[in-house]
């Protein structure tokens, strides 16, 4: 399913979906992947559903701060573990 192919709330929620998938490299290369394999093959199959989601706004911005939340925890150990940080050295 494309953006095109969406409109407006379900437009929003593909893209925090998207968003997020577009991670799984990243944490696959730092190391941080194998805790989220089945997340993410759960996560797929959803993309693919949810233009039959009824969506309302709350809905919406509901997914679009725990999006961000997410990336705001993930944004600190993905960029010290890139770098060779003190992250990756402990392990």
């Amino acid at each position: 399913m494309s953006l095109s192919n969406v409109t407006g709330l379900h437009a929003r929620v593909l893209n925090c979906l998207r968003t997020i998938l577009d991670l799984e490299s990243d944490l696959d290369t730092a190391g941080m992947g194998d805790s989220l394999v089945e997340e993410f093959k759960d996560l797929k199959k959803i993309v693919a559903k949810t233009n039959a989601w009824d969506l309302e706004e709350t809905d919406v911005q509901r997914i679009e701060r725990a999006t961000a939340a997410f990336l705001s925890e993930l944004e600190l150990p993905l960029a010290l573990r890139k770098k060779g940080g003190i992250l990756s050295r402990m392990q």
